[in-house]
């Protein structure tokens, strides 16, 4: 895939971002970011766009790290539950087993 160059506005600031990503979806990145931001600053009354973009970082960060834990411990859920019913099919093969399997 071919990598682009998108421009971006981010807080009243302009950035050129390159990505393989497609514009769509960086628009609609864009307009979450500067949402978070914006209710942040309502928030907290931030007058530092450093500080207020540090929080907003944060805050983000510490979501994604919930997601990603909510999403490999169902991950391992998912796994242990694979693996029980292939365990049952199996067993169910062997103890019906007339002679013929691949």
């Amino acid at each position: 895939m071919k990598e682009n160059i998108i421009p971006v506005r981010l807080f009243e600031r302009e950035f050129l971002v390159k990505t393989k990503e497609p514009a769509e979806k960086i628009e609609k990145i864009t307009n979450f970011v500067n949402e978070y931001l914006s209710d942040i600053q309502r928030q907290k009354h931030f007058k530092d766009r450093l500080s207020l973009s540090l929080l907003a970082t944060f805050n983000i960060a510490l979501e994604y790290s919930d997601l990603k834990e909510n999403y490999e411990n169902l991950t391992k859920k998912l796994d242990h539950k694979i693996t029980y019913l292939i365990n049952l099919i199996d067993n169910f093969w062997d103890k019906n087993s007339c002679g013929v399997r691949d």
